[in-house]
């Protein structure tokens, strides 16, 4: 007759969590940025990762939470890049500021910015880094950032249709 013995397996804890001190900013950027589209009706969402023809009006807007125990003066610093088939991004095509707003404690807040589509030595993808800024005591201080890949694409449609050609006398 067999007999199970169970067996001890070691399972290592778990690091500590380490939290910041009670008076850091903490905030909470979400999983991706909002895009849309200027178009004569307004702004319209775009579903994620978007391709748009060089010259368009976009607007990236991002909800941004205050965690922190205070209120501050907060905006956001978007920059886009060039994006790239490899790890990490290509060259900055632009950095965009948004206005400053206060942001109260546990608010939320929709930040935006605006900025016109060009395409770049044929470099289609854009990747897009959002900064949280606020003010300390008067000095623009970083509140933490984080960057997406190709969140949305630049592309220059050249398409012909050809109809069905008729023959006629001339």
């Amino acid at each position: 007759m067999n007999t199970l013995v169970p067996q001890q397996v070691w399972i290592p804890a778990p690091p500590p969590v380490r939290l910041p001190p009670p008076d850091v900013w903490i905030p909470v950027i979400p999983e991706r940025p909002r895009i849309q589209a200027w178009t004569p009706l307004g702004w319209v969402p775009l579903a994620t990762g978007p391709t748009f023809p060089p010259g368009t009006r976009i607007k990236i807007e991002v909800p941004i939470t205050n965690n922190s125990n205070e209120s501050f003066s907060t905006r956001i610093r978007v920059g886009i890049f060039e994006g790239s088939i490899l790890p990490g991004r290509g060259d900055r095509i632009a950095t965009i500021d948004s206005s400053w707003q206060t942001l109260t404690v546990g608010q939320t807040r929709d930040f935006s910015v605006t900025h016109t589509t060009r395409l770049r030595e044929g470099v289609e993808r854009r990747d897009v880094n959002i900064e949280v800024q606020y003010l300390d005591a008067g000095r623009v201080t970083s509140g933490g950032e984080r960057e997406w890949d190709d969140l949305f694409w630049v592309e220059e449609k050249i398409e012909f249709v050809i109809g069905e050609p008729t023959v006629t006398a001339a």
